[in-house]
């Protein structure tokens, strides 16, 4: 490729321990049907054959851009990612997960689409993929007026960047990076970020993306508490973001609705009470309202900011009790 060439598309799949799938997703990619495509592969120091498949891979095609980053250690997603995207030249950025696969026509007309309306951002539909079903999941953006789409784009329960492609210098332009260090609900904060930022975005309803469910390792199945205390985190941090925006008010409670879900599991145990009524108290008026909280939850939740902890405090104990005996 001649020096200073801008493909049309830099395709980032960051990849860690993924010999079982990675095949499959480059196979994928590699049979776009849109010419004109760099390939970024960044190993998040695999521990298995991954790096070994990707250099097969790069051999068995010659003709194609592909570039192998190695990261020096384990870092996770949002740090692959990000190398990735500095590493990137294409016009647009689309980024795919190494355990999922796309259809071959996706980038051509995803590209088009965008080329032809001059936008910034293409979302698409995906399908999740369980071991007995498939199941089409519609990512919720309608092509309305910018800030009420996003309103309904963060309270939907789906949101990812392997669904969009982006125009790059919309990542470059407004300093748009994946949180380092942070490898949940990393793809909402980006996602929500480049939404705000873009001059115009729309959404093709069309599935084109493959989104195994079937993959036990994945991160998806495997939460913690540090994988929840990075949720709280993302949701904090795009709180921030809105507020330097100035259009913070407008979507305050879309926003307070996903961070009062992230921190639900802090009023599951005494110690962590005061820890919850600490984070944002302003989310704490849209309790009641909140659509993805249980009935129980935001009794306990409503007690606790309402100066009626020992009410909480005995929900706790009760659980605790009933939890006891089901082991």
């Amino acid at each position: 490729m001649e020096k200073g060439h801008t493909p049309k598309v830099s395709i980032i799949v960051p990849v860690y321990n993924a010999e079982k799938y990675i095949k499959r997703c480059l196979d994928a990619l590699l049979r776009q049907t849109l010419d004109d495509l760099e390939y970024i592969l960044v190993d998040d120091c695999s521990e298995d054959r991954s790096l070994d498949i990707l250099q097969e891979i790069q051999k068995q095609n010659p003709d194609k851009n592909i570039q192998i980053i190695k990261n020096e250690r384990n870092s996770g997603v949002s740090h692959s990612r990000n190398v990735g995207l500095n590493c990137a030249n294409g016009e647009f950025v689309y980024f795919c997960d190494n355990d999922d696969w796309v259809k071959p026509e996706m980038l051509e007309e995803m590209y088009n689409y965008a080329e032809s309306r001059r936008l910034d951002v293409v979302l698409s539909d995906m399908i999740a993929v369980y071991a007995d079903h498939k199941e089409l999941i519609q990512i919720v953006y309608p092509n309305i007026e910018k800030s009420y789409a996003i309103k309904q784009y963060i309270s939907s329960v789906w949101n990812s960047v392997c669904t969009m492609l982006v125009r790059r210098s919309l990542y470059v332009n407004h300093h748009i990076l994946f949180p380092e260090g942070y490898n949940m609900c990393e793809d909402f904060l980006v996602s929500t970020k480049l939404l705000l930022k873009s001059s115009k975005s729309q959404h093709i309803e069309k599935a084109y993306y493959y989104y195994d469910r079937s993959n036990s390792a994945s991160f998806l199945h495997n939460q913690n508490d540090q994988s929840r205390e990075a949720s709280v985190f993302i949701n904090l941090d795009l709180i921030a973001f809105f507020q330097k925006e100035g259009c913070f008010s407008f979507f305050e409670k879309e926003l307070c609705w996903r961070l009062l879900n992230a921190k639900q599991e802090l009023i599951f145990k005494t110690e962590t009470f005061e820890k919850f009524k600490k984070i944002f108290p302003q989310s704490h008026q849209y309790i009641l309202s909140c659509p993805y909280l249980s009935k129980k939850v935001k009794i306990t939740m409503w007690t606790l900011t309402h100066h009626l902890e020992i009410v909480a405090y005995c929900a706790a104990f009760c659980r605790k009790v009933v939890y006891s005996f089901k082991k």
